[in-house]
């Protein structure tokens, strides 16, 4: 599985990652500092823990894109 995490904080992409590994040892985690870094991607992911407020665009933004 094919995840990403994007949030401007370290330590909740830490935590995400952590229990996302403990459940699924296996998945692909790629973490994201920010919005536009993330909707700027070429990847394909099957689910996307997404922060809202985040400097640059929004989570909310980043979504829609």
């Amino acid at each position: 599985m094919r995840i990403a995490i994007c949030d401007d904080e370290k330590i909740f992409r830490d935590q995400i990652k952590k229990y996302i590994l403990e459940v699924s040892s296996d998945s692909s985690i790629d973490e994201y500092t920010c919005g536009d870094d993330l909707a700027g991607s070429e990847s394909n992911y099957d689910i996307i823990f997404l922060d809202i407020e985040m400097p640059g665009i929004s989570g909310i933004e980043t979504a829609e894109k």
